[in-house]
């Protein structure tokens, strides 16, 4: 049986159809005959956060070129003019380009300042405690979120969980 999906929004179809060309190979798309009242502009931002989280970014440390899954980044951290990157799996690598580099170019990876010395992975964001402005990572690290960075970091997992229930 041949299906017949009539998408009336050229700009979420536009944006859809590019999506889906630059990441053939990535996603399937099934629909079946309830979908035919999908809410695209939800099923546009889920597809553009599960590509985000899957995408592959390198770095550069002292001695090495690493790839690194988005969702494997906990935070960003400068200490003393040096840069970290820690990781879900444990391992923390020093990394050979200023904390501003990564501060400036990967808020669209949803990677977001907190304070003065660290960028989280909002997706790696376990709580928020508002009354101390204490941010719980997935691996039980704590780090204290600056309070002029708090509507951006409460906007950042409101729009997480947007996107979770798009």
């Amino acid at each position: 049986m041949n299906n017949l999906i009539i998408i009336d929004d050229l700009l979420c179809m536009n944006e859809l159809r590019s999506l889906l060309n630059k990441y053939s190979n990535q996603v399937k798309l099934f629909l079946s005959e309830e979908d035919y009242n999908i809410d695209l502009e939800g099923l546009v931002k889920q597809i553009k956060n599960d590509l985000s989280i899957q995408k592959i970014v390198s770095v550069s440390t002292e001695n090495e070129l690493l790839k690194i899954l988005i969702k494997d980044i906990l935070f960003i951290e400068t200490n003393k003019n040096e840069v970290f990157i820690s990781l879900a799996n444990g391992e923390t690598h020093r990394l050979d380009k200023p904390f501003i580099h990564y501060k400036n170019n990967w808020n669209q990876y949803s990677i977001i300042q907190v304070n003065d010395n660290y960028l989280v992975n909002i997706n790696s964001v376990k709580e928020f405690t508002l009354d101390d402005n204490t941010i719980t990572l997935i691996n039980g690290d704590k780090i204290n979120a600056d309070k002029s960075f708090r509507n951006q970091i409460i906007q950042a997992l409101k729009n997480m969980e947007t996107n979770i229930n798009n």
